[in-house]
């Protein structure tokens, strides 16, 4: 049976974790440190962030602002494959589209 993928991001610890899953806790490493998550689209050089985890809840935009400046962002959840700099961050609320910088 072929398992259905979507665009997941989590926030753990000072990570942001992002990956296409079934489900948020399979990014996860360390369940007791992962402050939240949701979904994600990438568009060009544009990420949106939105939605919640049903697995951890929602991630705030500035839990996801401090792992964009810390630059840990990474597209597996063994922190080895780390996104490249040309991006644009934004966060998705309701009608509302926040950057993130």
């Amino acid at each position: 049976m072929k398992k259905n993928l979507y665009p997941k991001f989590i926030v753990e610890g000072d990570c942001l974790i992002m990956s296409a899953v079934t489900f948020h806790k399979e990014l996860a490493t360390n369940k007791t440190r992962v402050k939240g998550g949701g979904w994600y689209k990438q568009e060009e050089n544009k990420i949106t962030f939105y939605g919640r985890s049903y697995d951890f809840d929602e991630a705030t935009p500035e839990d996801i602002l401090s792992c964009i400046i810390a630059r840990n962002i990474y597209m597996d959840k063994n922190k080895k494959i780390r996104l490249p700099e040309a991006y644009n961050f934004f966060y998705e609320k309701g009608e509302v589209l926040i950057e993130l910088k």
